[in-house]
């Protein structure tokens, strides 16, 4: 028989060794979900327990692959992506728990750099 699984629970990436109950209470207290997606709006990720103290920075590089977007533009160089949430710009080194809510919608653009 399963187990119901409660909200915001998520089975893999569990903390290791921990008994289901310890990553809920991880999940509740420290974390968060958001939901990042690429400036089209087409490519959509529900990243689940994103701690609180994480930058934006980190969070932008953890996901980019996870959205297919792309690591080089066609001349080879590195592309850098900006964050945007409830209609603010966001810096890559604030803190997740201070700039966004549960649930937030955070969506990337490319920097674009003039050659």
């Amino acid at each position: 028989m399963q187990q119901a699984r409660q909200p915001g629970a998520v089975p893999c990436g569990r903390l290791l060794g921990q008994p289901r109950e310890a990553y809920v209470m991880a999940m509740a207290e420290g974390t968060m979900t958001l939901v990042v997606e690429d400036f089209t709006g087409q490519m959509r990720h529900r990243a689940s327990g994103v701690p609180l103290d994480a930058t934006l920075g980190e969070v932008i590089s953890s996901v980019t692959n996870r959205l297919r977007l792309p690591a080089n533009d066609s001349q080879g160089r590195p592309v850098t992506y900006a964050a945007r949430a409830n209609g603010v710009s966001l810096n890559e080194g604030d803190r997740v728990g201070d700039v966004l809510t549960e649930n937030d919608v955070v969506t990337l653009t490319q920097n674009v750099t003039a050659g």
